[in-house]
């Protein structure tokens, strides 16, 4: 559907049936630096206003194209393994789910979780698995819009993968926008 419906009724689809339930720039300044693992469109790149130091991460080249064509100065990286550096702020939204291998999502959540910097935050925003018709509609939005398959990451297991690798749970969240549900996860890196 990406290649006929026009980007901007992407943007109110994502704003309608996935909203953040806050603001991310709460968790930012001028001196700190994030990074969005899986930036797409950069749809919540372009709500980032309290920091100029902002790098996406994303595989896909006509998104990383798009990245640098809308973003200018920003830094783009394609490969989360490959990252040495890291990073005050990490928000991975809506991404999990899409990583069909459990395997292989659980080395890149154990990545992810070592890219944020010491007393740095990880912003996680995924599908619920809680609902069955929650996770019908879900399944169902992710398979229209962009033809993947979701493997739902459960939210215990990933508070437990996250306490594993040195951070603390924050904050959890359970919401529902129309027949969508999601769970939004604040976690912070501990000394």
């Amino acid at each position: 559907l990406s290649d006929i419906l026009p980007e901007s009724f992407f943007k109110w689809y994502r704003s309608f049936s996935a909203p953040l339930p806050e603001d991310l720039n709460r968790y930012l300044s001028p001196e700190k630096s994030f990074i969005d693992i899986g930036a797409g469109n950069g749809f919540f790149l372009s709500k980032i206003v309290a920091t100029k130091n902002i790098s996406a991460l994303e595989i896909a080249d006509t998104k990383i194209a798009y990245l640098k064509n809308h973003f200018p100065g920003i830094l783009v990286y394609r490969d989360i393994f490959a990252l040495d550096r890291t990073f005050d702020v990490v928000a991975c939204i809506d991404v999990l789910h899409h990583i069909e291998d459990s395997e292989l999502r659980d080395v890149f959540i154990d990545k992810m979780c070592a890219i944020v910097s010491e007393r740095g935050v990880l912003i996680i925003k995924e599908m619920r698995d809680d609902v069955p018709l929650h996770m019908y509609f879900n399944r169902l939005s992710d398979f229209v819009s962009t033809g993947s398959r979701t493997n739902e990451m459960n939210q215990e297991k990933l508070q437990r993968t996250l306490i594993k690798n040195g951070l603390s749970i924050k904050k959890i969240e359970k919401y529902t926008s129309f027949l969508y549900g999601h769970y939004y996860l604040i976690a912070q890196k501990n000394d």
